[in-house]
């Protein structure tokens, strides 16, 4: 048995304690599911293994297999939240190949429902979340050489907590706006870029995304 080849265990399956944050300043990939969450996690394994092969070159996967045996198994950072979503730190790098149309993507998401792209996170404290738009909003929204600025949308999203309201989050990025972007203006049929606030227990996920509604709202499921 020595001699049978053991398979990588860089996104094996463990289950830990479920936990009600994020560590403030961690980014990552957050999938969401419906029905069997063992089987949803392991669908989302599967997506992200593909993605992987496909993001990084051939020498920078050579690179990471020598990093997979030093830093062991990433799945022990992986954090699942009660209602049915699991966060993948660490991955927003790829969020656009995992995002990405594909025919093998498709039939390995039956219980999958959509991927979010986490560029920051933050505690459930305004003065905090205030500061996090603020640097989000100053790290993607700047004018071309031709001084024109990509127009924007709002998105809200609020699980197992309702501390936050959508008003007071569209307030906090729409000042940001004002103080940092002021040529910014709001689109609501087709914006360049979408900015994303989602509360899950004691966190605050920020997102901005680029073609929000072109992807389907980031849907892993392919149109009916």
């Amino acid at each position: 048995m020595g001699s049978i080849r053991k398979r990588r265990r860089f996104f094996h399956v463990t289950v830990g304690v479920k936990k009600k944050y994020v560590e403030s300043g961690t980014s990552g990939l957050l999938f969401t599911c419906s029905g069997n969450e063992k089987q949803a996690v392991r669908e989302a394994y599967n997506v992200i293994e593909q993605t992987m092969e496909r993001w990084r070159p051939a020498a920078e996967r050579d690179d990471q297999k020598r990093a997979d045996r030093e830093q062991g198994d990433v799945a022990d950072s992986i954090q699942h939240f009660s209602d049915q979503s699991w966060f993948f730190p660490s991955l927003f790098g790829c969020f656009h190949e995992a995002s990405a149309g594909s025919r093998q993507r498709e039939r390995c998401c039956r219980l999958l429902q959509r991927v979010w792209p986490v560029e920051s996170t933050c505690r459930m404290d305004l003065l905090e979340l205030d500061r996090e738009i603020s640097r989000m909003i100053s790290r993607n929204f700047h004018g071309d050489g031709a001084g024109k600025w990509p127009t924007y949308s709002f998105e809200f999203k609020a699980r197992n907590n309702d501390s936050l309201r959508r008003s007071d989050a569209m307030d906090m990025v729409a000042l940001a706006m004002d103080q940092l972007a002021p040529a910014v203006r709001v689109s609501l049929d087709n914006p360049e870029i979408t900015v994303v606030v989602q509360v899950i227990h004691k966190s605050v996920m920020l997102s901005c995304i680029q073609q929000f509604f072109q992807r389907r709202k980031l849907s892993l499921h392919s149109k009916d």
